[in-house]
């Protein structure tokens, strides 16, 4: 079975919860979206409101390669590496906007041709956007009482994300490459329904949400790195194609990502045609962390196998009991008796033990997908362990 999560550094389904102010609330559902454009975009979708009034590097930027390394299913290394072209006048002395993490993102580290760069803290970020609404915060609140810095200092405490401005280096080079690297863990999605490993289906895969802004007009590239011993594949892929286009060996219809002689690698190159107004330019996916399917073969069978050899020991036990205890006999023989009695099914429960301690070797440093698995196994392996034991206690064959 596979857990749905998304990655939460840049998938708008990250969210945050905050004590409300009703006066200002109250002042912000009253917003008009035509009078007040730029505050309400600020507030329902903050990343176009940057993408749209902070856009002085995107013209610049030639392509972006970006590459998800899943350390671990639960956690993955990203890297963004931007190709740019500045012009002669390029003004190094400002800040220019990056992206909208929607969470922290662990270990940020910004690079320009391996120089690491300056980026704007808080306090900064703050002051850009607020040159950019403050015309329209006093509009707004005038006639209210609510100032428009009161307001504001609730919008920026509460908004949607950490925008991260940056100043570039003058390197003497117009042609350089940007690489911005972080770590980010996956969270479970509760926007669907999610059900948890069980007994009888106890390996939990991952299917991963992830959302791609890819350029304006120019091409994108992702690439997938499996986590070590797993395989990685990409599906239900939503797009507009009007106005991004996907190479074909990524698409559903060849199903080529699940067919990859290179099933520890996965690529997506996003050719984008321009942004149309009121469409949404982001490119949806699932990322899917699995098990081989040779190896899932072995570890089901050795785990179904306990599982029987378990339920069979147990049978015997009540059985053995039953007659112990002198309860009536309604069935005088059983056709596993004869099994049981000729000492054959211990050689059966010595091999299906010596399975489990090989495989369970083999997962001792695995905590994430098979966790549930290597729990179960374990358990089923004591009590494999015990039952016989109690039947020798009670002098039972």
């Amino acid at each position: 079975m596979k857990k749905r999560f998304y990655l939460p550094g840049l998938n708008s389904k990250s969210t945050k919860s905050f004590e409300k102010d009703e006066n200002i609330e109250s002042l912000i559902l009253s917003i008009d979206k035509d009078l007040f454009p730029l505050i309400y975009k600020f507030i329902n979708n903050t990343n176009k409101f940057y993408q749209e009034n902070f856009n002085e590097l995107d013209s610049l930027k030639l392509r972006e390669k970006r590459l998800l390394d899943f350390e671990t299913p639960n956690r993955s290394k990203i890297v963004h590496e931007l190709d740019f072209e500045l012009p002669a006048n390029f003004d190094y002395n400002k800040f220019y906007y990056l992206f909208n993490p929607f969470n922290r993102l662990s270990w940020l580290k910004i690079t320009q041709e391996n120089k690491r760069l300056i980026v704007a803290n808080n306090e900064k970020a703050e002051t850009f956007v607020y040159n950019i609404i403050s015309n329209e915060l006093r509009g707004l609140t005038n006639g209210s009482n609510v100032s428009d810095k009161d307001l504001y200092n609730y919008l920026w405490k509460h908004k949607l994300g950490y925008p991260c401005f940056i100043k570039l280096e003058d390197i003497n080079s117009n042609n350089f490459i940007l690489k911005a690297e972080y770590l980010d863990s996956i969270k479970t999605d509760n926007t669907k329904e999610n059900l948890s490993a069980s007994l009888l289906f106890p390996i939990e895969e991952r299917s991963i949400n992830y959302e791609y802004f890819p350029l304006k007009e120019r091409s994108s590239w992702l690439y997938l790195k499996a986590p070590k011993n797993f395989n990685i594949s990409v599906d239900n892929i939503d797009y507009s194609k009007k106005i991004n286009s996907i190479d074909d060996y990524n698409s559903d219809e060849n199903r080529a990502l699940k067919n990859n002689s290179d099933p520890d690698i996965n690529t997506m190159t996003i050719v984008n045609s321009g942004v149309m107004q009121g469409e949404d330019i982001n490119v949806y996916f699932d990322i899917n962390i699995t098990v081989p399917e040779s190896l899932k073969l072995w570890y089901l069978t050795i785990y179904y196998l306990s599982l029987l050899t378990l339920l069979l020991l147990l049978f015997h036990l009540i059985n053995s009991l039953y007659f112990y205890f002198n309860f009536p006999v309604i069935i005088e023989s059983y056709p596993l008796e004869k099994i049981f009695n000729s000492g054959i099914f211990n050689g059966i429960i010595l091999t299906v033990i010596a399975g489990i301690i090989a495989t369970r070797g083999w997962l001792i440093s695995e905590e994430t997908i098979l966790k549930k698995y290597s729990k179960n196994l374990t358990i089923i392996m004591i009590l494999l362990l015990l039952i016989p034991a109690l039947n020798y206690l009670f002098g039972f064959q």
